[in-house]
């Protein structure tokens, strides 16, 4: 792409429409939410916390630990749910905390390191909230001039090119210390993207290439990033798009790019947060935009049914030119504008669950079929494959799940492994009482077989306010796990992660 042409792009992501400001609260979210947890313990997952670091060098470990198992299981999610007095109105608003859990000679030590973005450390000099978060409208906020004022790196962690990163979808990634997850700054890819939005999942294909997309709502246009795996940017590209869709995750295959453009657009138009800018359209229908990787001006638009999705699990091409991809399907986004919500000031309300699928498509054809994996009581999120595999042929995934009725909380708490050439689950179901987090999977270097390796999750106990490490073998899954280990005290519920071998 012509460098004037992504000055151009940066120029305009740049020049944001400042964000009109909401009206003052005077219901008092805060308040609302304290209350609240008396009589609905599991609210323990969206408290946050105040603490900047949190440690313990030896996790109580019950079972044994396999031996091969060394390295650092690594997550983020929004922990800071509560600004000098001020409550969040969105789940996802929280600034990001890296949670480390450090297996090594048969222990479990943990480190916990808010991430001190630009954001951060001007309103901590503050003292106040200055800035509208993704689903917050903050009376009096400063404007919004810029994608990283706003950024709170609260999604994932990437480690690539020997750096740590701590990710969110709208902004910079965030480049942390390997070793102490102090924050170094803001991670400048290239002058011509510097400051132009990275993505919050990027895929890293078997060579080490990894690719990512990012969404710039009010310039317009999508940013296409080939990074080598030195962690050297090698190509890029800027994709036109009016409207722009929200862009949470996107698929890689051997050949293509494959990137969701949900009927969820921005209207600049619109007042309230970044999140209450934009507009379901159904009838625009979803598209998949398919990019050549070989020539990222090569692009193709093929269309599907209207539908929602947060996260994919894999994709790979056979060879009829058919692409087959999983992924966790919603009717509708509404998940995220009521119950992501509500939740933050202690109110539960019903929520669309999101089913497994898996999608056949037919390049030739342009058609593509939807399958269902689970019953219709079965709800599921967070997909997750062997690493090794990503764009290439997968026969397993990871997911957690559960069943209509069967917790005393909104969300999930079981773990489930399905097998797309059997077509059986193999579940462990934590119960009633325990929330699920995002598990992965670890493959075993000594073996090529994706069920050889282990299945990494933490979870939340809401009676006893704690919590654990689960290590399963994983293609066990019902035998339980082979270890767990306990924190003494409560983390803020995250969302992704992954594991760096020692």
């Amino acid at each position: 792409m012509q460098r004037r042409q992504f000055l151009r792009a940066l120029a305009a992501t740049a020049a944001l429409i400042p964000l009109p400001a909401a009206p003052a609260n005077a219901l008092g979210w805060a308040a609302q939410f304290r209350a609240a947890r008396a009589a609905k313990p599991w609210l323990v997952a969206l408290a946050g916390t105040d603490r900047s670091r949190l440690e313990t060098r030896s996790l109580r470990l019950e079972g044994q630990l396999p031996a091969a198992l060394s390295g650092d299981f690594l997550r983020n999610g929004p922990a800071r749910h509560e600004v000098f007095g001020e409550r969040y109105h969105h789940w996802f608003d929280g600034d990001g905390m890296i949670q480390r859990f450090r297996f090594r000679d048969g222990k479990v030590a943990h480190l916990g390191r808010i991430v001190e973005t630009e954001k951060y450390a001007a309103e901590r000099a503050a003292g106040r909230a200055l800035f509208d978060g993704f689903g917050t409208a903050i009376p009096g906020a400063r404007p919004v001039r810029r994608p990283d004022d706003m950024n709170v790196a609260n999604i994932n962690v990437l480690h690539h090119g020997g750096a740590l990163y701590a990710l969110w979808e709208g902004g910079s990634a965030y480049e942390l210390d390997t070793e102490s997850l102090e924050t170094i700054g803001r991670k400048v890819w290239s002058a011509e993207t510097n400051g132009l939005p990275f993505s919050a999942h990027p895929r890293r294909e078997a060579d080490g290439t990894l690719w990512s997309v990012g969404y710039a709502s009010t310039a317009q246009t999508l940013i296409l990033y080939r990074i080598d795996p030195k962690g050297r940017l090698i190509d890029r590209a800027v994709v036109p798009m009016d409207p722009v869709p929200m862009i949470h995750d996107f698929m890689i295959t051997a050949r293509h790019l494959l990137i969701p453009l949900p009927p969820l657009v921005f209207d600049r138009g619109k007042p309230g947060s970044f999140l209450d800018r934009h507009v379901w359209e159904p009838e625009r229908g979803s598209r998949l935009l398919v990019v050549d990787k070989n020539d990222l001006g090569s692009r193709r638009i093929i269309d599907m049914p209207a539908h929602w999705v947060f996260h994919f699990g894999n994709a790979w091409e056979d060879k009829a030119s058919k692409i087959r991809f999983d992924m966790v399907a919603y009717d509708d986004p509404s998940i995220m504008f009521g119950p992501f919500r509500s939740l933050m000031r202690g109110v539960e309300t019903p929520a669309r669950p999101g089913r497994p699928v898996r999608v056949s498509l037919d390049m030739a054809a342009a058609k593509v079929h939807f399958e269902d994996l689970a019953s219709a009581d079965v709800a599921a999120e967070f997909p997750r494959i062997d690493p090794r595999l990503q764009g290439q042929r997968n026969n397993h995934v990871v997911m957690l799940s559960r069943r209509t009725g069967a917790a005393r909380h909104p969300f999930m708490n079981r773990v489930a492994r399905f097998d797309f050439r059997s077509g059986d689950w193999d579940v462990h179901d934590y119960g009633p009482e325990v929330i699920a987090e995002e598990h992965i999977l670890v493959p075993d270097p000594a073996s090529a077989e994706e069920t050889a390796g282990w299945v990494l999750g933490t979870s939340l106990d809401v009676e006893k306010q704690v919590t654990r490490l689960s290590v399963f073998a994983a293609g066990r899954l019902n035998d339980g796990p082979l270890a767990v280990a306990s924190l003494d005290y409560p983390l803020p519920l995250g969302l992704h992660g992954g594991f760096v071998k020692a």
